[in-house]
């Protein structure tokens, strides 16, 4: 009987200490991931508004292209360029 409590005791134990060692590297690749998860979200962030910045200026190119005097200064360009 003595010999069963002890093989009991050492099956606890082991899984014990199993359990602690797979607690522990699951918690540290958790914290891991929420690191990472952390970076890639400020990244995004700063693509994100550097994206917004150049809708932005496309926005005013656009407006500047179609604007009829760009137009009209364009042909004269053309116009000294081919004459």
């Amino acid at each position: 009987m003595h010999v069963i409590a002890e093989m009991v005791f050492a099956t606890v134990l082991v899984i014990g200490i199993v359990g602690c060692i797979l607690g522990s590297k699951y918690l540290n690749i958790q914290r891991d991931n929420r690191g990472q998860l952390r970076t890639l979200e400020k990244q995004f962030g700063a693509r994100l508004a550097r994206l917004e910045l150049l809708e932005e200026r496309i926005v005013v190119l656009e407006k500047i292209v179609t604007d009829n005097k760009y137009d009209l200064r364009q042909q004269f360009r053309d116009l000294e360029k081919t004459g």
